[in-house]
């Protein structure tokens, strides 16, 4: 009931942000990405449209490999603003908004084993460390997380884990649903009055002598589920997109606004 007094100011709101949205976009785009300035003007803006990032812990400069659980679709952003990474693409996108948006081409789409060879040769030779999102989907990070992909864990030895949790004081509304549209998740972004990225820094851990790149994982995931308080699942990225199809495959019919928002309001996954 609160969200839906909140509509009309809401609306307002979003479309004074997506008017902001655009000047942030051609800042980020003239600003060098690994100054300071940058990251104080952009994170200054970025709370002007609705996006608040908290940070703790203790970043170490010398690793330049960063695992992340994955909560929404603005992640990398919130990091960014933070820290300047950059983040692997799997879409085939102009250079300049791969740029802006913190996005580098390391050969995803062509498999694997082309995707860790070039991600070493970024780490051995450019500063910017390297974002990754192990699970390969969006969850909640509230439940469980997905079994991590090892290839982060193979492209260095010690990689610094890192938590990512979402909070919206005034409503409690999910920051992704099932099946949901990257557009959609991030609209509600604009929408609400703020969202609060928590980022917690953990400890570097570093690979055993004798450990496998799969236990090397497993115990990157186990940390960061550990800080979390969630669990540690054997559900993988393709199951997480099978779930989402079985979804949206259910809904036969249009979602009203009324039940849509009631969906958002619960965190059930």
């Amino acid at each position: 009931m609160m969200l839906l007094a909140y509509l009309p100011i809401g609306c307002a709101v979003f479309l004074i942000r997506l008017f902001i949205g655009v000047h942030t976009f051609f800042v980020a785009c003239l600003l060098r990405k690994s100054t300071i300035i940058r990251s104080v003007v952009l994170r200054i803006m970025c709370a002007i449209l609705g996006i608040v990032v908290q940070s703790e812990g203790k970043r170490c400069s010398k690793v330049n490999i960063i695992c992340a659980n994955h909560v929404s679709a603005l992640d990398h952003l919130a990091v960014d603003l933070v820290e300047p990474c950059v983040l692997p693409s799997v879409w085939d996108i102009p250079s300049i908004i791969r740029w802006c948006f913190g996005y580098i081409d390391l050969g995803a789409r062509d498999g694997r084993d082309e995707l860790v060879r070039r991600a070493r040769q970024h780490v051995d030779s450019e500063n910017l460390p390297l974002l990754s999102f192990p699970e390969g989907a969006i969850t909640s990070g509230r439940k469980g997380l997905l079994k991590f992909s090892s290839w982060p864990c193979e492209i260095s030895d010690q990689v610094q884990p890192l938590t990512i949790r979402i909070s919206r004081p005034l409503f409690d509304i999910s920051p992704s649903l099932l099946g949901s549209t990257w557009w959609a998740d991030v609209a509600w972004f604009a929408f609400l009055p703020f969202s609060v990225y928590h980022l917690t820094w953990l400890p570097v851990l570093k690979r055993r002598e004798h450990e496998t790149v799969e236990r090397f994982s497993a115990r990157v995931e186990a940390g960061i589920a550990e800080h979390l308080g969630i669990v540690v699942t054997n559900l993988t990225h393709m199951d997480a997109v099978e779930a989402a199809k079985r979804h949206l495959h259910s809904r036969a019919t249009p979602t009203p606004v009324r039940v849509g928002i009631a969906s958002r309001e619960t965190r059930s996954y």
